[in-house]
């Protein structure tokens, strides 16, 4: 299969090359090993789904390619949350909790929500579509419900200049962004819901953190930033 093929083309470099790994599946096990035989020697192991605290791989969440972001000022005091719910899975138990209490808080005015029973092609807007409604709304909220944390839709709110109201990060994140100056952080369903609906009413505030924290996506976590990250900020030696 492919670990084959990979293996074939590592294993046909001269030994003082050095090779990078990433891990960019949902899982947050330690999977250096795997990579170490595939390459047959050391690599540098970068990983998506680094839990905090550990130090054992070099953090490298997901990003946004900040060439496909179109800025749009005519923007509405929504908020923004499309999602899978699996059908009732446990991943989907706290995003209806998120969805239900939204609807129960606000007129539908000021909500741009909907969740999906699963993720088949055709029964979800396309992603220029999808991209355009958040582009509209001022608030964006991202809860991932599953046992890893990173999802497409944190980086998402960020890129398109939302102020993002997220589940408080269970991964690590180079450069993070700072509860209250880009974002803001709650450890529940209800919180993010709670906070979301709390600045619906202080649009001025939630407008500066949106501003700070597309700044600091731009810098530091868009796709060409985090490319450079890679190249720039990593030691080539420090493989593992």
């Amino acid at each position: 299969g492919a670990s084959k093929e990979i293996a074939t083309v590592c294993h046909s470099l001269p030994r003082g090359i050095t090779i990078a790994a990433v891990d960019a599946s949902d899982g947050t096990a330690n999977q250096v090993d795997y990579f170490r035989r595939v390459a047959g020697r050391p690599v540098l192991y970068f990983k998506r789904e680094l839990p905090l605290g550990e130090r054992w791989a070099i953090p490298f969440p997901l990003s946004f390619p900040a060439c496909r972001v179109r800025e749009n000022r005519d923007r509405m005091m929504k908020i923004f949350y499309h999602a899978t719910d699996h059908n009732g899975g446990s991943p989907g138990v706290p995003r209806r909790e998120i969805v239900d209490n939204l609807l129960n808080q606000l007129p539908d005015a000021f909500l741009d929500v909907k969740l999906y029973p699963g993720q088949a092609k055709g029964t979800r807007p396309s992603p220029e579509e999808y991209h355009e409604r958040m582009s509209r709304c001022m608030i964006g909220i991202s809860w991932n419900g599953a046992v890893n944390w990173d999802s497409n839709r944190f980086w998402e709110n960020f890129a398109y200049g939302l102020c993002c109201v997220s589940e408080t990060p269970r991964i690590e994140i180079p450069h993070p962004f700072i509860d209250g100056q880009h974002c803001f952080y709650a450890n529940t369903p209800i919180g993010v819901a709670r906070l979301a609906v709390e600045l619906t009413q202080f649009p001025d505030a939630a407008m500066q953190v949106a501003h700070a924290g597309h700044q600091h996506w731009r810098k530091y976590h868009s796709s060409e930033a985090r490319a450079r990250y890679r190249i720039r900020d990593v030691d080539p030696f420090q493989s593992k």
